[in-house]
């Protein structure tokens, strides 16, 4: 039976780890809760070239946007998604930073057919 609240994914998320910080990806009934190690391993170690940076890249690398620590950040899902394409050929540090990519390339597509937008909170 749907309930209709959000479920809460933590995949990438260790609970254990309650002093770190986290990000969380929301869209729909789900949000995507996410070790920010994770996310720095996407976006550095190593970095892409900036000539291949798109708006996520550039909102992350700039503290702009969900990294200015904006309250309930929406942000387009298909420049996003676009950004995120760039990153699935990149070598990453943890097994669990291919899968998160993954991840986010399928929420951000989802909500990018919809032309529709996903919030990110960064805490």
């Amino acid at each position: 039976m749907d309930t209709g609240q959000t479920k809460v994914d933590e995949t990438f998320y260790n609970g254990d780890l309650q002093d770190e910080p986290e990000v969380d990806f929301s869209y729909g009934r789900t949000k995507l809760r996410v070790w920010e190690g994770f996310v720095e391993d996407l976006f550095e170690y190593p970095k892409i070239p900036k000539s291949e940076w798109g708006k996520m890249s550039r909102d992350y690398f700039f503290e702009q946007g969900p990294w200015a620590e904006e309250p309930d950040c929406y942000v387009d899902a298909e420049e996003y998604y676009k950004d995120l394409l760039n990153y699935r050929k990149k070598k990453f540090r943890f097994d669990q930073s291919r899968q998160l990519c993954d991840r986010l390339i399928e929420m951000f597509a989802q909500a990018a057919q919809k032309h529709d937008k996903v919030k990110i909170v960064v805490e």
